[in-house]
């Protein structure tokens, strides 16, 4: 939602630089929900909670629906839960971007709990074109194991510690309210083995999270956690990289930075080139990274696994997804390009109504 920021929007440019990125689809994300299936229960699991669907997206679907997205120029595809190597169709799209990445200049990747298959399957995969694989964690085996069952911090360190490719895994992990230095002592675990990327959001405050205590993320635990990252690149004096992302959400990046009058200079960055902030220290990097100003559909397609469009992938849970997802289209029966074009229409109207 735009809000009170459009104040510092002056709309005619505004629309005008919307209308340049609706005419280009390199920056735009396709996030596909292929698998409806997990191995895990984890606590905090609001995927888990996805409501059942009565009929999936065909594979040949899938297939034609990347060579269309291929087609008009999207550049970054990305697989979501709930676990996708749980889905054997998996493979055979991976298969239709690797054959495509070198030609088409593809960048792609998926997200898993890495224990969906042996070190050999994940080994397979990281051997292949795939540009990421992306492994979710909760921290040190204290916070990981409760929330996601017994032993499951050691089955993943021993999967990383034991496969090739290390360079194309990063971690995402979630920060709750007490767990910021837990979540530094895994980081620097799995950067002793070569790991150099790292993502951390925050819990969602919808989930089913059964530990209420720890539910919450402050602005205060966020900034603690920040100042523990702050520290450790810092002060660390190795040659060796090191690429932290921090997301917030809206009500922390308004409470964060609106606070400090730092807008008005600002806004230009938040509104052209992206809602992020980085601090860079030789080849360590934190990014920060918050949907201060966020269009619906602009950046972003998140496919579900019954073919509605949806602008982000948290909200995979509705149980009444029709109500939220883009108006009137289905990949099931609808083409991209119709896809694009009322995914057009919305954000034209959308930001006519926002910004009146």
């Amino acid at each position: 939602m735009i809000g009170n920021l459009k104040k510092y929007i002056d709309k005619a440019s505004f629309m005008e630089h919307v209308d340049a990125r609706l005419r280009q689809n390199e920056p735009m994300i396709i996030d596909s929900f292929v698998s409806n299936k997990c191995n895990l229960k984890c606590k905090h699991c609001y995927f888990g909670d996805a409501r059942p669907i009565s009929e999936p997206v065909s594979l040949a679907r899938w297939r034609s629906f990347l060579y269309e997205a291929i087609e008009i120029g999207v550049k970054h595809f990305h697989f979501s839960g709930k676990e996708s190597f749980l889905d054997n169709r998996i493979f055979e799209l991976l298969e239709v971007l690797s054959k495509n990445k070198e030609d088409k200049k593809i960048f792609y990747g998926i997200v898993s709990n890495g224990m969906s298959m042996n070190i050999q399957g994940y080994d397979e995969v990281l051997g292949t074109n795939i540009s990421y694989l992306e492994i979710s964690l909760e921290g040190s085996r204290k916070y990981n194991d409760l929330i996601r069952g017994e032993n499951g911090y050691d089955r993943v360190y021993a999967l990383i510690e034991n496969i090739g490719n290390r360079n194309k895994i990063n971690i995402t992990s979630t920060l709750f309210g007490d767990n910021g230095a837990d979540l530094l002592s895994m980081l620097l675990a799995f950067w002793k083995l070569g790991i150099n990327k790292f993502n951390f959001a925050p819990v969602m405050y919808y989930s089913p999270f059964e530990m209420k205590s720890q539910k919450s993320l402050s602005c205060e635990s966020l900034l603690d956690f920040v100042s523990l990252c702050l520290d450790f690149i810092n002060n660390d004096s190795s040659p060796d990289c090191v690429d932290i992302r921090i997301c917030m959400t809206k009500e922390m990046a308004y409470e964060l930075f609106l606070n400090e009058n730092i807008l008005t200079e600002k806004i230009n960055d938040y509104v052209y080139r992206g809602n992020k902030m980085e601090y860079r220290k030789e080849n360590k990097i934190i990014e920060f990274s918050y949907p201060l100003l966020s269009v619906p559909f602009l950046n972003e397609l998140v496919i579900t696994h019954d073919g509605y469009i949806i602008s982000c992938a948290d909200d995979i849970h509705y149980k009444y997804i029709d109500k939220i997802a883009l108006p009137n289209v289905n990949i099931m029966k609808n083409s991209l390009a119709e896809v694009l074009q009322a995914r057009n229409k919305f954000i034209v109207d959308y930001l006519e109504k926002e910004l009146s």
